[in-house]
């Protein structure tokens, strides 16, 4: 670990945000060292971010901003003044690039816009960075447009992005929040080669706590605008200052001090053989793929993104159909029930929670009422009177949840559920679906590898199309011997300063 007595590059004193004389930022003071990795964590709409940008004088325009102190390498920090060697990365790399213009080209018109490096020698620059970045492929990412590359991918462009003015600072916020577990532990390993061979500062704006234990020297704490803890990393999780810090950690080290499910499994009540799915143009979703269910089996399908996880399960529900293979099961298509990923986009936002809930109980002809099963996700009744898009994320993956309930089905499939989610939601949300769930069949389709370990009997492992591994959940976390089933278990992280894992 750095020694944090270094002298501080960027300073921030008392800094105070208003919209509309609503405080969401309260007399919040913190500083960057020199050559350390700072992580400033939170739960969403702690005001993390907006703490940091505005730092930056990048506040929202109808923001008011005091503050005491703002200034970078001694020097005040203004709009016109803006330091040249700051560089921010900023959550949605897609967003934030260009749709019309090619990787490589954007990379390019940064490169010229802030050095002295003519269009010449911008192509070789781009390059050299592309391969600074460890991007697979440069050639291609150089011809490709932002919708051609993968999410890890687009995160190593913004990163050779910010590299091209040689910043002494860099700002990353959220880096891996959309990205598949062994895509984040990729990241943070090219991170740390970064700050040791280029020598910058790191500024890390983040909820993941596991990711944070593995790069931070140093974590700042804030919650509703106020700051709870700065503390050296390893004193963070050992020693928390504050009661909502220890709160925090001390619900990580529970989650991930649980037992395996070891219950026996029951009758079969769906089987697969050789089901496959394949696209007009020829490409293959998943292919001569077995599975069996058991009733009230709680059974993972992990993988990376693409592995064809989310298209199985569509399948398995009747919303797509196979294209070869053959299914066994004495549950109709109407008694399974598909969670989508995203739930704001998969319930109607002109109507309240209330409606939603009626309009599938209406269906399915049930007397039962929507606060029936809003109490089952442990929501109150004032709920159903708010449309989704007044809940917060983790409110509105309950509703999702809610409304697959009310739906009377046998099985269950949740794709991608806690997706997005803070990590303290996730585990909330899985709590709620283990004893919510329990006499329901449940498939359950991931990325992490974590989120699966307590809650499920079984896991299938994905990987291109096929599965791998399946396997009872114990037996794959410690007898696997498939190379990527244990990539994607180390890729799922722990953290060192107090499991022994």
């Amino acid at each position: 670990m750095q020694d944090l007595e270094g002298r501080k590059v960027l300073e921030i004193g008392s800094l105070k945000i208003d919209f509309k004389n609503k405080k969401v930022i309260n007399n919040l003071s913190f500083d960057v060292v020199q050559g350390e990795t700072l992580a400033i964590i939170g739960k969403t709409g702690s005001g993390k971010t907006l703490t940091v940008l505005a730092s930056l004088g990048l506040a929202p325009k109808k923001a008011t901003v005091s503050v005491t102190k703002s200034s970078y390498q001694n020097n005040s920090i203004t709009h016109s003044l803006f330091p040249n060697d700051i560089a921010i990365v900023f959550q949605n790399a897609g967003m934030a690039l260009n749709p019309t213009i090619k990787c490589g080209r954007q990379v390019e018109r940064v490169i010229l816009r802030n050095t002295t490096v003519n269009k010449k020698s911008s192509r070789v620059k781009t390059m050299a960075l592309f391969d600074k970045v460890k991007l697979s492929d440069p050639n291609r990412i150089y011809n490709s447009y932002p919708h051609e590359v993968s999410g890890g991918e687009l995160q190593r462009v913004m990163i050779a992005m910010a590299l091209s003015c040689e910043p002494k600072l860099l700002i990353l916020d959220e880096p891996t929040a959309s990205l598949d577990k062994l895509i984040q532990s990729q990241f943070v390993k090219l991170l740390q080669e970064l700050k040791l061979n280029e020598g910058i500062t790191i500024l890390i704006i983040s909820h993941d706590l596991i990711m944070v234990s593995e790069i931070a020297d140093r974590i700042i704490h804030i919650d509703r605008g106020e700051k709870l803890a700065d503390q050296k990393t390893m004193f963070f999780f050992q020693e928390p200052e504050h009661p909502i810090s220890r709160k925090l950690i001390d619900h990580l080290r529970s989650w991930h001090l649980q037992r395996f499910k070891s219950d026996t499994l029951d009758a079969i009540i769906y089987e697969l053989n050789k089901g496959s799915k394949s696209f007009p143009n020829g490409n293959k979703a998943f292919d001569a793929v077995d599975l069996v269910l058991h009733r009230k089996e709680k059974l993972g399908i992990v993988g990376e993104s693409g592995s064809g996880k989310s298209t199985l399960g569509r399948c398995i529900a009747g919303i797509s159909a196979f294209t070869a293979g053959k299914e066994w099961t004495d549950i109709p298509k109407s008694e399974i029930a598909y969670i989508f990923q995203d739930a704001y986009n998969a319930m109607d936002p002109d109507l309240t929670v209330d409606d939603i809930l009626n309009e599938v109980l209406r269906l399915r002809n049930s007397d039962k009422e929507p606060l029936d099963y809003l109490k089952m996700v442990k929501l109150d009744a004032a709920i159903g009177q708010r449309k989704i898009q007044q809940l917060s994320g983790g409110q509105r993956q309950r509703v999702n949840l809610a409304r697959g309930l009310a739906q009377q089905p046998k099985v269950l499939i949740c794709d991608e559920v806690t997706a997005g989610l803070d990590l303290q939601v996730q585990y909330d949300l899985i709590k709620l679906m283990d004893l919510a769930l329990h006499q329901f069949s449940v498939i359950f389709i991931s990325h992490d590898i974590s989120l699966v370990k307590f809650f499920c009997h079984r896991i299938a492992i994905m990987k291109e199309g096929n599965i791998v591994e399946v396997g009872k959940t114990e037996e794959i976390f410690t007898k696997s011997r498939n190379d990527y089933t244990i990539d994607l278990i180390n890729s799922a992280g722990n953290v060192k300063y107090f499991l022994n894992m």
